[in-house]
């Protein structure tokens, strides 16, 4: 895939993941050298970690549950004797 065809919705959120990544490990190690803004930027980064966990999966559930199924036999029911 050449940069090109990436979507910018999921470059969008490759740099939002990269740089929430970046941003909560220099925030940690400035909350243990004493900065205490350190600690409520890590909490903030955390944040938008998760919630871009959770962005990220709803699309993809979206995008998988709007596929179309496959047309496959039903299973007989073999264990209703």
């Amino acid at each position: 895939m050449n940069r090109e065809a990436i979507p910018w919705p999921l470059r969008l959120y490759g740099y939002a993941l990269f740089g929430s990544t970046f941003t909560f490990i220099g925030s940690i190690y400035a909350a243990m050298l004493g900065w205490r803004l350190g600690a409520f930027v890590a909490v903030g980064a955390f944040g938008l970690r998760v919630c871009t966990d959770v962005v990220q999966g709803v699309i993809v559930y979206h995008r998988t549950m709007n596929r179309p199924w496959p047309k496959v036999p039903p299973l007989d029911d073999w264990d209703d004797d």
